[in-house]
């Protein structure tokens, strides 16, 4: 059975309503491409981390891995004829200041860098000041490398746990 449709906006409404249903020629669903994408991005951020972690050793504390094991994927979701899936990190990237200030959400720390704007320290790498290690565009670089699909990246912090999230 084939289905007919009378403009794109008639096929746009079908694909958000049915989004489960509608498959490409390869058999799979949109749904199912989306989420295996999401959970590719994923992997990427987490190899990212991982290679960050490699670069130094911390001489003042011990790593938890806390940042790679927090790395999640949202189910797919459909809104606005705009079916999507989020990559973010849960709160258990969120740490204590280890000098007494606010809490940090280590993602955009890590990613964005940070500095100390006074003291006798904020002169010293990675106690006064980190740059930014750029982890989150350098992943979605090596997703991008292999996007068959043409599906969207974006990235965007939200406060106040402040979440990374990718949409697709």
């Amino acid at each position: 059975m084939a289905l007919v449709f009378d403009s794109l906006g008639d096929v746009k409404n079908y694909i958000a309503g049915n989004p489960s249903k509608v498959k490409l020629t390869n058999g799979k669903t949109i749904v199912s491409i989306i989420q295996l994408e999401a959970e590719r991005l994923a992997k990427c951020i987490e190899r990212k981390i991982a290679e960050y972690y490699t670069s130094f050793t911390p001489e003042e504390y011990n790593r938890t891995m806390d940042l790679i094991n927090a790395v999640r994927v949202s189910a797919v979701v459909t809104k606005e004829n705009i079916i999507s899936a989020k990559v973010y990190f849960d709160d258990s990237a969120i740490k204590p200041s280890v000098l007494g200030g606010e809490d940090g959400f280590t993602p955009v720390l890590m990613n964005y860098g940070w500095s100390v704007d006074s003291g006798w320290h904020k002169d010293i790498e990675n106690f006064g000041y980190k740059p930014g290690a750029k982890f989150i565009e350098s992943a979605i670089e090596d997703f991008q490398k292999q996007n068959n699909y043409g599906l969207k990246v974006q990235v965007s912090v939200d406060a106040p746990g402040i979440s990374e999230i990718w949409d697709f």
